[in-house]
């Protein structure tokens, strides 16, 4: 990924803010709540995105320092990054895969470090991008001794998860599992990490969206069997989800799904009927609010843009589609599975496109076979878990079910990674982004004209 890369698709967010402002005014929708919510989205976009840096910090450079570990930024197959509290600044670690460390951990850094304003061109705008982070120097591969072994609950927690999945199932199912359940990517190798990459369902071992909706369904559905009133059981839903978020680090699809969740399961408390736009609209204008500069992460970016190409789809086809799901249900499915994967990477792939450079082209061929073993996998995965902390023996047979979905998305992925030109190098500029986005938006509304539906009908 080119992380040095200024997020100017950005302005896109803002775009569709406008859009959406021309739309009810042109339309008369006199709607203070979404009014206000538009404005939020416009105004937190255009702060965020525009934002200035600090790049002055105050970090020490030489010597020993001492700091605790605030968070694990990433592990992959030979390296790790923590993010660690020194003083009164944040330092990026980045150090070899092993002994590990964990949020809590002391530690003291002998060595360099390296303040984000003095990282030299070309890489000035990934000097950026950690500020954003609120990281203000680096230190990489420098000697790192642990002082104590203090682990917060919530990291002890997740280790207790982990240590149980590495038990419980074989490799690479438990490196897969650690990954899709705790944002854990340690275990899977480069090798794999490349494969899922080429053949373009990296997204499937990520925490995303798909992932938070699954684990707040099963929440409502154990919450259900429980003799709670409805704002109980919806109030302990959303404090068991906001934990996971925060345990898996809350990445920032994590966070647009949470906010999702939350507001739908606020109106669903008030018994309030909100339409999905503005469920959606309402959660990013409270997400940008209160972190403007996230706007700029490609994470968000990408999220907001599958859930939004999603929705589009599955609007524009939604007569045809009712259609065949009374004719065939099992053809209805298949369908449905299509439509999404070509909603999503209609509208993500030229974000792929600048900010890592590549596209895959067989893509959604791979996601159309993948991507509806994913929420099976996850919830196996999740139940596998949670019965072999009980009895281990059945959590074997979990493993078994596991390996044998694993093996259709190892063969899947591996013949479309290895295809003739699985992946070509592509790099668009902000400007191109933008005049795609604007070339869809407006083939979205000639096609919605054409079969008569109108822009107030989508919205309710």
């Amino acid at each position: 990924m080119c992380v040095g890369q200024v997020a100017k698709p950005h302005l896109l967010v803002a775009l569709i803010a406008v859009a959406l402002v021309f739309i009810l005014v042109i339309y008369r929708w006199h709607v203070p709540v979404i009014l206000a919510g538009v404005a939020l989205l416009l105004l937190g976009s255009i702060y965020g995105g525009e934002a200035p840096l600090k790049l002055r910090s105050l970090c020490p450079t030489n010597g020993d320092v001492e700091g605790v570990i605030t968070a694990v930024e990433n592990r992959e197959e030979s390296a790790a990054q923590y993010r660690v509290k020194v003083e009164d600044c944040v330092v990026l670690l980045t150090t070899a895969r092993f002994p590990e460390y964990h949020t809590g951990n002391q530690v003291r850094i002998v060595g360099t470090l390296q303040p984000v304003e003095d990282i030299p061109e070309p890489y000035t705008s990934y000097a950026q991008y950690l500020s954003r982070q609120g990281i203000a120097a680096t230190a990489r591969y420098v000697e790192v001794e642990r002082i104590s072994n203090n682990v917060s609950l919530l990291e002890s927690i997740k280790v207790r998860m982990q240590r149980q999945i590495g038990t419980v199932l074989y490799e690479p199912e438990a490196g897969v599992v650690q990954a899709m359940l705790l944002g854990e990517r340690g275990g899977i190798s480069d090798a794999l990490t490349e494969q899922f990459r080429r053949s373009g369902i990296s997204h499937i071992i990520a925490i995303s969206g798909l992932h938070i909706s699954l684990i707040a369904a099963m929440l409502l559905l154990v919450s259900l069997r429980l003799p709670l009133s409805r704002p109980l059981r919806f109030l302990g839903i959303l404090v068991v989800l906001w934990i996971y978020v925060v345990l898996v680090g809350a990445p920032p699809s994590a966070v647009r799904a949470g906010m999702f969740w939350s507001v739908t399961l606020i109106a669903l408390t008030s018994h309030s009927l909100v339409s999905l736009p503005t469920v959606l609209l309402v959660s990013l204008a409270g997400i940008v609010t209160v972190h403007p500069v996230i706007v700029q992460e490609a994470g968000f970016q990408l999220s907001v843009a599958a859930v939004m190409g999603i929705g589009v789809a599955l609007m524009l086809v939604r007569s045809w589609y009712d259609k065949i799901a009374h004719a065939n249900t099992l053809y209805a499915s298949v369908i449905s599975v299509l439509i999404v994967s070509v909603g999503a990477q209609l509208t993500t792939w030229p974000l792929v496109s600048y900010y890592f450079e590549q596209v895959p082209i067989f893509g959604l061929i791979a996601n159309v076979l993948t991507v509806p073993l994913v929420p099976i996998f996850l919830a196996v995965g999740i139940v596998t878990l949670l019965i072999s902390f009980i009895f281990l023996p059945i959590g074997y047979v979990g493993s078994g079910i596991l390996h044998g979905m694993w093996l259709w998305v190892d063969l899947v992925s591996g013949t479309v990674a290895h295809l003739p030109f699985s992946v070509i190098s592509l790099r668009l500029s902000w400007q191109m982004v933008v005049i795609y986005y604007l070339l869809l938006i407006s083939s979205i509304i000639c096609i919605m004209r054409w079969r008569g539906r109108s822009l107030r009908e989508v919205w309710q």
